[in-house]
């Protein structure tokens, strides 16, 4: 079935060519002159980010499965980056992408894309949870008052836990799957890298080289953690999740993704030796 051109479609294909280029000669123009603005007003380097960022928003628009992989591909390298300017609030990059994951699959209900909800008799359970924070949140109301930052961790902790609906119906496919796993064993590989590589740097240029990051909302300032919060004990190796425990819970989980994947037949990454190697960083 052939999709029916848009009203701007047929007007372009009806312009002569010198209308078309004097069209697209003044939109470059306006763009160009735009950039040239913001970079005098604002830093140079939000500019070049709110540029790729904006690309790659209107890509992720394309498709549904590119979204939820580069949520996941974001949550498991930076998953507390923020956007390096402030929209009334400061949304992360996971609110950001999952907030587009979100929209298409609307979207896809809304033009009939999608006719059936796929559950799993787990989901009974889930939603029975969602209630039940629900209930817990509206009674506790009344012993402390409602925050926007409060508000904003609720609605982030019901949008993830409702993932669930959405990823069981968004990834049916074997294809689909087989591409998130090796999302996952790739996301899991590089931040293993970049974590032994911040561990084994010295302390204070490792510390150096996260507080850049405070650019996009890491915390800035002494960051290295050691056992007991005591500088004369070991380090913790955080890499660019700060947070030792949950950096470990991360790679456990990734790693009992990818230990199948090297005695599998058909395996998401076809040399077994790389594999290997991921598995053991």
């Amino acid at each position: 079935m052939q999709n029916t051109p848009s009203a701007l479609q047929i007007w372009f294909h009806r312009q002569s060519p010198p209308t078309i280029a004097i069209t697209l000669g003044v939109i470059v123009g306006v763009i160009a002159g735009s950039l040239a603005v913001a970079v005098n007003m604002v830093n140079p380097l939000i500019v070049v980010g709110g540029v790729i960022g904006g690309l790659v928003g209107l890509y992720l628009l394309t498709d549904l499965q590119v979204a939820l992989y580069t949520t996941i591909f974001t949550m498991m390298v930076l998953p507390f980056g923020t956007l390096p300017f402030k929209l009334g609030f400061t949304p992360t990059l996971l609110d950001m992408t999952l907030a587009v994951v979100l929209m298409i699959y609307l979207l896809q209900w809304m033009r009939r894309q999608r006719q059936m909800l796929l559950l799993t008799p787990i989901h009974l359970l889930i939603g029975i949870y969602l209630m039940w924070l629900l209930i817990t949140f509206a009674l506790g109301l009344r012993h402390a008052p409602l925050t926007a930052q409060i508000a904003r961790q609720f609605a982030e902790t019901l949008l993830a836990i409702s993932m669930t609906f959405l990823l069981v119906d968004a990834l049916r496919n074997r294809v689909y799957l087989r591409r998130l796993v090796l999302v996952i064993i790739i996301g899991a590989g590089l931040q293993a890298v970049i974590t032994i590589f911040l561990y084994i740097l010295p302390d204070d240029t490792a510390n150096a080289i996260l507080n850049q990051l405070s650019r996009i909302g890491y915390p800035a300032g002494y960051v290295i953690q050691y056992i007991e919060s005591n500088p004369a004990l070991s380090e913790r190796a955080i890499g660019t999740w700060i947070f030792s425990n949950s950096l470990g819970g991360m790679l456990a989980v990734a790693a009992v993704i990818t230990a199948p994947q090297v005695f599998s037949a058909r395996p998401v990454i076809k040399q077994r030796w790389l594999l290997l190697i991921i598995l053991g960083l």
